[in-house]
C-alpha cells in the first residue's frame, strides 16, 4: 500500500520576533536536550493524521475545502508561551495562538467533516498552538521555568490566516521535512 505520513495545518509564517524568541530561548536552554522546531516550518496542526493511504487524500481535500469554504481570510495572534507536561516534567513548549474560540470553531467542523471520511476525532482537548520545541531532558527544572518565566510575555505578532494545508512530513536523519500536498483557501 503506498502511504504518506499527512497531517492538516496552517502554516505559521518566519517572523523575525519567533526568530528571535526561538534564539533566546536555545541560548537560555543550551544545557538541555531539546529538539527545537525549525522556525520556518512552524505551524499550527488541526490534525495528524499520521502514515495514510495516497488513496484517501482526495477524501481529505474534500474534508479541508469543505471547512475552508465556511470561514473566511482572518487575522491570527501569536502570543506567550505555553508548556504541555507538568511544570516538573515538561514534554513541549509552545506558542499560543489566537483568536482560540475561531480555531476551535475550525477544529470542531473539521473534526466533522473528517470523520464523515472514517477519521475519527482525537480525544484530547484542542489547544491552538503552535510548537517551538520538544523536551527531551532537563538538567535542573528550576532554571528552565526562570528562563520559560522571563520570555513568556516577550512575544506578540499577527499574521494572516489565508489557508489550510494538507502536508508531508518526512522523518530525517536532520528532523521532520514538510511538502505541501494541498492548499486551500479561506473564503
Amino acid at each position: 500500500m503506498n502511504e504518506k505520513r499527512l497531517f492538516i495545518a496552517i502554516k505559521v509564517p518566519e517572523n523575525p520576533l519567533i526568530v528571535g524568541l526561538s534564539d533566546n530561548l536555545k541560548t537560555c536552554l543550551a544545557k538541555d536536550k531539546i529538539n527545537w522546531v525549525k522556525t520556518s516550518n512552524l505551524h499550527l496542526t488541526f490534525k495528524f493524521l499520521g502514515n495514510t493511504s495516497v488513496s484517501k487524500i482526495p477524501e481529505i481535500l474534500s474534508a479541508i475545502e469543505e471547512t475552508t469554504k465556511l470561514y473566511e481570510k482572518f487575522t491570527a495572534n501569536i502570543d506567550e508561551i505555553g508548556i504541555f507536561g507538568s511544570k516538573y516534567n515538561p514534554k513541549v513548549m509552545w506558542v499560543k495562538a489566537n483568536p482560540e474560540k475561531r480555531f476551535n470553531q475550525i477544529f470542531e467542523t473539521l473534526s466533522q467533516h473528517l470523520s464523515q471520511i472514517g477519521i475519527s476525532k482525537t480525544s484530547e482537548n484542542f489547544v491552538p498552538h503552535v510548537t517551538l520545541a520538544r523536551i527531551k531532558h532537563i538538567q535542573d527544572v528550576k532554571y528552565f521555568q526562570s528562563c520559560i518565566s522571563k520570555y513568556k510575555h516577550s512575544i506578540s505578532f499577527d499574521f494572516l490566516v489565508e489557508n489550510m494545508i494538507l502536508f508531508e512530513s518526512r522523518l530525517t536523519p536532520k528532523g521532520a521535512e514538510y511538502s505541501v500536498v494541498n492548499k486551500l483557501e479561506f473564503i
